[in-house]
């Protein structure tokens, strides 16, 4: 009888979803958030379009999607994702609190001037502003390839845009978003979700 109970407990979980303890998803949020924003980072500091920004895209996108799957047991049995609010924190703020903060490495590693550091933070955390959500939703698990159409729907419009209202998962109030196309319908394409 155990096991039915358990069963039926494991059957709420998204395929993609990994149990895990809400300490092991803090230390994973913390190490993986400084990979996701590293190459958040060399997105906008690369040429736009380049085979290396669409490599960078894609890698922080996996980042995002491999956190979104980390799931703990709550109350009552309950699968829970940390908070929005806690992914920005872990990850965005941890990571990339001030433009010189997030502008000092891609000045070393690209020679990116320090002029730039505002222009990069923006992007950053206007992405934050879209993916955190994504990342928290319960009810539904984004794949890699909207991870990555929002890195570069934000990427192309250099950060320039208002707060997303978030509906589950993707912005409502932009009324150019459809995280089926550009990035998303080649990584489909290749059968990488």
């Amino acid at each position: 009888m155990k096991t039915n109970k358990m069963n039926n407990a494991y059957s709420a979980l998204h395929p993609k979803q990994i149990p895990t303890s809400l300490k092991t998803i803090k230390s994973q949020l913390f190490f993986s958030g400084r990979s996701a924003i590293n190459h958040l980072i060399s997105c906008a500091v690369c040429v736009p379009g380049s085979l290396r920004q669409v490599n960078h895209i894609i890698i922080a996108a996996e980042c995002f999607e491999r956190l979104s799957r980390l799931v703990y047991r709550a109350g009552q049995g309950r699968f829970c994702k940390p908070k929005a609010e806690e992914y920005y924190n872990e990850i965005f703020i941890n990571h990339a609190e001030t433009p010189e903060e997030i502008t000092y490495v891609p000045s070393l590693k690209y020679g990116v001037p320090p002029e730039r550091a505002k222009e990069i933070y923006k992007i950053i955390h206007k992405t934050a502003e879209i993916v955190c959500p994504m990342m928290a939703c319960v009810e539904e698990q984004a794949f890699l390839s909207e991870y990555a159409y929002a890195i570069e729907y934000v990427l192309s419009h250099k950060g320039n845009l208002p707060k997303p209202e978030i509906d589950l998962i993707f912005p409502t109030n932009y009324k150019d978003y459809h995280p089926g196309e550009k990035i998303a319908c080649e990584i489909r394409k290749y059968g990488i979700l």
